[in-house]
This record gives structure tokens, C-alpha cells and sequence, in this order.
């Protein structure tokens, strides 16, 4: 079943992600990826990361008698970049948490584009489990501020629909 190809459906994406990845300006590294979260001791200024996993099953498949059940499966790149220093301007105006923002947009935008180009994962109908497509379902930007400066956060959800054969 289907239920078995989330761990090859993330690591797909996470090794995907990391070629596209562009150079942190605070680090002067490229802003690695992470198959789950990379804990404290890794965690860089900007980061991305892969969280959980949900499953919905067509409930049309589950009638009597063996029948192939399409899966889609959810799960978060979690997109976080923390910046240091005086957040406010002269004129009172934070531009410290705007510049957090607009990092996390564009590698926002960058797995958008990403997930546009490859929704197949490069996978082929002779596989076992067939990708049919994957797809950004949503954005979330969080943010505020740390005491030592501000913090953004972007959770990007992608779906997967997944045919076992």
C-alpha cells in the first residue's frame, strides 16, 4: 500500500530541495535541508526541514473484494530563518523582521517552482508506487520577535497522490 512510500516521498523532495538551495548571506553556506528536524546543535540562522506526514484514503476504495487504493499524502517544508540585531530603524519602522520575511518567501518560492518542475518526482508508470502528482496546497508565514532579534517561519504544505500498483 501506499502507506509505505512516505519515507521515499520525503526523501525525494529533501534531496530535490537541497539542489536548489542558494547561499545563506549571514553563513555564506548553502541553506542546508533536513529529512526532519536537525535539532539545536545543527539548526543554522536559515534552514529548511521536513515535518510529519498525513494520509487520506478514497473511502470509494475501501468496498469489498481487493482494489487498488489511491492515497494522498501531506506533509510540511518548514522554512525558518532568525535574524540578529536592532530590529527598528530610525523611523521606527522594523526592518529587521521585513528582511526575515522576504528570505523566507523566496525559498518559499523556490519550493513552489520546485515542486512545479518535478510533480512526479521523476518517477515513471513502472514504478511500484506511482506518483500522480504532487502540489503546494497552502503557505503559512509566522513571525515575531526573539530576544535577540526577530524570527520567521514559512510552512509550506505539499500533497502527494500516490498509486500503489
Amino acid at each position: 500500500m501506499a502507506y509505505n512510500q512516505l519515507a521515499t516521498v520525503k526523501a525525494a523532495v529533501a534531496a530535490g530541495l537541497a539542489a536548489v538551495m542558494p547561499v545563506d548571506e549571514q553563513t555564506n553556506e548553502v541553506i542546508p535541508v533536513h529529512y526532519a528536524w536537525p535539532g539545536q546543535q545543527h539548526q543554522r540562522p536559515t534552514h529548511v526541514w521536513l515535518a510529519g506526514g498525513r494520509a487520506v484514503s478514497d473511502p470509494a476504495g475501501m468496498v469489498a473484494g481487493r482494489k487498488r487504493r489511491d492515497q494522498r499524502w501531506s506533509f510540511d517544508v518548514i522554512v525558518e530563518c532568525a535574524r540578529r540585531g536592532q530590529t527598528v530603524d530610525d523611523t521606527g519602522t522594523n526592518v529587521l523582521q521585513r528582511d526575515a520575511d522576504e528570505i523566507v518567501e523566496e525559498i518559499a518560492g523556490l519550493v513552489d517552482e520546485w515542486v512545479a518542475a518535478n510533480p512526479k518526482l521523476g518517477q515513471t508508470t513502472t514504478n511500484d508506487g506511482h506518483v500522480d502528482y504532487g502540489l503546494v496546497d497552502s503557505f503559512t508565514l509566522e513571525h515575531g520577535p526573539t530576544p535577540d532579534g526577530v524570527a520567521a517561519r514559512m510552512i509550506v504544505t505539499l500533497t502527494y497522490r500516490i498509486r500503489p500498483r
